[in-house]
């Protein structure tokens, strides 16, 4: 029952304004009920204000622009070849195994193979459009790996958490 004492020695609680408080820079805590003020005829809330550890959240921000890098490098991507647009698979292993199918048709023991870009997408790879998916799948992963970089070269410029805020973890990446 909203507005009704829970017993009749029951103080009123008050929260102080916290208006002015800059919560980009600064973390407001409530402090637990027994370090709240209590006052004759109120009982006033407390909280801890403390300003944000700048090289705190900076990690934090380097340590998601690598876990990105990670999910974009490995995330796939569209390239076209001879007027088809072909989607392909850009993880290592993928990389490895066209790396491998263009050693065999370079030592000649194949001249083509079936490839699954996609599952249920099928296509022949020949030499020429491994070479241009091995360039495609390094040059996406290499991409992502540059983006990388960028984002740690503005965190490590961000002088203050505004600077940190403005820099955008989730833009930028190859797709």
């Amino acid at each position: 029952m909203a507005g009704e004492k829970p017993h009749e020695s029951a103080l009123p609680v008050e929260y102080p304004d916290l208006s002015d408080v800059d919560r980009i820079t600064d973390s407001v805590v409530q402090n637990p009920p027994e370090e709240w003020d209590v006052y004759s005829d109120y009982v006033e809330v407390t909280h801890t204000i403390e300003a944000y550890d700048v090289d705190k959240h900076r990690e934090i921000k380097r340590k998601q622009a690598r876990e990105m890098r990670k999910e974009v490098e490995d995330s796939g991507t569209t390239f076209d070849y001879d007027g088809e647009t072909l989607e392909t698979r850009t993880d290592r292993t993928t990389r490895d195994d066209v790396k491998d199918v263009k050693e065999q048709i370079d030592a000649g023991v194949v001249t083509e193979v079936d490839w699954e870009f996609q599952p249920h997408e099928w296509t022949t790879l020949d030499g020429a459009k491994a070479d241009k998916l091995l360039s495609v799948i390094r040059e996406h992963r290499r991409l992502a790996f540059d983006r990388q970089a960028e984002l740690e070269s503005e965190l490590d410029a961000a002088t203050d958490m505004y600077d940190l805020r403005a820099v955008s973890i989730n833009s930028g990446w190859p797709s």
